[in-house]
C-alpha cells in the first residue's frame, strides 16, 4: 500500500539524517497474509567522503508479541465494561434498596399513625367517658366511705390508663410529625430522650427555610 511505502521511505530518510540511525516499528502484511510487526533499527553507510551512501538495518519480529499486547488490551477493555456493568448493577441494586427501605418505613409509620389513630378514637374516649361516668356516680349516689376509697382508687386507675393510652398514642406516632413539621417533631423527641438519660441538643434555625414533603419529614425522623 502506498500508505506502508511512503511510511518506509520517511523511516529511511530519517536513518540517512541521523549519524545514529533510528529505531522504529515497521507494519507489513506478508505473503502469507498475516500482518507482521518487527524493530527495525536503520543507519547510514558512509563513503569514503563521510557522506552516507547505503542503509543499513536489522529488524526483529514482534507479531507474536503485538498479537499478546492486542489481546492483553482486549481482555482489559472487556474487565473495565464487566466492572462498569457490575458497577451499575451495584448501584441499581442499591438505588432499589433504599427505595425499599423508604417505602417500608412509609408503610410502618402510617400503620403506627392508624393504630395511634384508633386508639384515640377508641380506647382513649372510652376511658373519658368512663371517668365521665364515675364523676357522675360520685355527684348523683350517696356513696359509703367504703366506696367512696373504692372510686376514688377507680378514677386513679382510669387516670393512670388514660396517661398511658396518650403516651403511646404519642410515641406511635408523634402529632408534631403530621401536626407542625420536623423541626418541632425533633425537640419533642430530645425532650423524651432526656427521659432516658440522654441528653440531645436540636438546632434547627436553617430549618424554617427547608420545605419538605410529609414523607421526607417522616423519613428524616425515623
Amino acid at each position: 500500500p502506498e500508505a506502508v511505502v511512503a511510511q518506509f521511505r520517511e523511516n529511511d530518510r530519517q536513518a540517512l539524517m541521523s549519524q545514529t540511525g533510528v529505531q522504529v516499528v515497521e507494519t507489513l502484511k506478508h505473503h502469507d497474509g498475516v500482518v507482521h510487526h518487527s524493530i527495525v533499527s536503520k543507519f547510514p553507510i558512509l563513503g569514503p567522503d563521510g557522506q552516507p551512501i547505503l542503509i543499513g538495518g536489522m529488524a526483529i519480529d514482534i507479531t507474536d508479541r503485538k498479537q499478546a499486547e492486542e489481546e492483553l488490551r482486549r481482555w482489559k477493555d472487556e474487565l473495565e465494561v464487566r466492572v462498569q456493568t457490575r458497577t451499575r448493577e451495584l448501584l441499581s441494586s442499591q438505588d432499589r434498596l433504599r427505595s425499599l427501605a423508604s417505602q417500608l418505613s412509609l408503610t410502618e409509620e402510617h400503620e403506627r399513625r392508624k393504630l395511634a389513630s384508633d386508639l384515640h378514637d377508641y380506647l382513649v374516649q372510652l376511658l373519658v367517658v368512663g371517668r365521665m361516668k364515675l364523676n357522675q356516680l360520685k355527684e348523683d349516689v350517696l356513696l359509703s366511705s367504703e366506696a367512696e376509697v373504692l372510686t376514688r382508687e377507680l378514677e386513679d386507675v382510669l387516670q393512670q390508663a388514660l396517661t398511658y393510652s396518650r403516651t403511646t398514642i404519642a410515641e406511635l406516632s408523634p402529632p408534631a410529625l403530621h401536626q407542625t413539621g420536623l423541626a418541632v417533631s425533633l425537640k419533642w423527641l430530645a425532650e423524651r430522650m432526656e427521659k432516658h438519660g440522654l441528653r440531645v441538643e436540636v438546632h434547627t434555625s436553617d430549618y424554617q427555610t427547608i420545605a419538605l414533603s410529609e414523607n421526607r419529614v417522616i423519613l428524616m425522623f425515623q
